[in-house]
């Protein structure tokens, strides 16, 4: 004889983000009414960002937050734990805004990495932040993603070409 069983009850949690987080690392200063300081952003989308300061804020408040090639950006503290601080931005930055604050918080890669041989792709002389995440979003979707070759960098040739930086994943 089957065993009757109670039906599950379960709550399906979705997350809020409108878009995917990028782990970054760059400080950048932070304004808000009371105070002006200097925070890490540790990962940052198009939504929003996460960051760390010293300086304590309030759920609610409002900051300026500097971005690469952006500039001061409105966000809202949403939550806090200790000093790192979930905000969401007023109005969404753009992809391009996301690839520059990847592009300032990535060191220069040595030519040969501990994972494998670095290959170059060019990009262009003096692309567009457009034409980087746009480069970026078809290399995602290229075959030498899908064999295992991430983005590690760019950097600038001496003619002026930026070339994009990947290695395989071994």
């Amino acid at each position: 004889m089957p065993l009757h069983r109670p039906p599950l009850n379960a709550e399906v949690l979705l997350d809020q983000r409108g878009s995917a987080r990028r782990t970054v690392r760059f400080a950048t200063p932070v304004d808000s009414a009371a105070d002006k300081t200097r925070a890490r952003i540790h990962d940052l989308s198009e939504s929003g960002l996460r960051l760390e300061t010293a300086v304590g804020f309030d759920l609610g408040e409002t900051l300026l937050v500097e971005l690469p090639f952006v500039g001061e950006t409105v966000a809202r503290v949403v939550w806090n734990e200790r000093n790192s601080y979930g905000c969401e931005f007023s109005a969404p930055v753009g992809k391009a805004a996301v690839s520059a604050a990847l592009l300032r918080s990535r060191k220069s890669p040595s030519r040969k990495s501990s994972e494998g041989a670095i290959k170059e792709h060019d990009i262009g002389i003096d692309p567009s932040l457009e034409q980087i995440a746009a480069w970026t979003v078809e290399f995602g979707n290229a075959k030498d993603a899908d064999e295992g070759y991430r983005l590690i960098g760019f950097r600038m040739s001496e003619e002026g070409i930026v070339k994009a930086l990947v290695t395989k994943n071994y």
